[in-house]
């Protein structure tokens, strides 16, 4: 789950108080943790106004998420870093929703994307893992673990590192042997 910390420095600009919006859509401990930062995680310093389930689950990811400067998300696993940074923290990607841009860090993601040398991508990626952490405007209070598993009658799974139920297909590649 993420929560973007765009908010608060629009907060502080405006003098505006942030608000969490947040729906079970995004994933089904979204509003507990919207609750729990609400009451304890900017206490006393940054008054939160209350959370709010008004927006309608099938309109979360249209008009919500990415669109109100701050909301609860989920992300799934992605199969390598640089997938991950052009996913969701290169400045024009479609999924920034931290707002995170740095045109050094765009033009890292290139240089590392195509550097052979496994010591200096390494490298590349280390520094780019430092400034999203730094300046990122996550903030992640948990990570999912997924845990997949089935009988031996169960054919045709496939595991997926980053999601749960066979990347969400399992209804379609799965049967069970008699």
């Amino acid at each position: 789950m993420l929560f973007s910390v765009f908010a608060l420095a629009l907060s502080a600009a405006t003098s505006a108080t942030p608000r969490v919006d947040a729906v079970p859509v995004a994933t089904s401990s979204a509003l507990r943790v919207s609750a729990a930062l609400n009451e304890e995680a900017w206490r006393p310093a940054t008054p939160v106004e209350g959370f709010r389930q008004r927006e309608p689950s099938d309109g979360y990811w249209s008009e919500v998420w990415n669109v109100k400067p701050f909301c609860t998300s989920f992300w799934g696993g992605r199969p390598t870093q640089d997938a991950r940074y052009s996913t969701s923290y290169v400045s024009n990607a479609e999924w920034n929703d931290t707002r995170f841009k740095r045109p050094d860090f765009d033009k890292m993601v290139v240089q590392a994307r195509g550097e052979l040398d496994e010591t200096k991508r390494r490298v590349l990626y280390r520094d780019m893992a430092l400034m999203v952490r730094d300046e990122g405007g996550l903030i992640l209070p948990v990570f999912n673990d997924f845990i997949n598993a089935c009988t031996s009658h169960l054919k045709g799974f496939v595991p997926d590192i980053g999601n749960d139920f066979s990347n969400g297909r399992i209804a379609s590649r799965v049967w069970l042997e008699a």
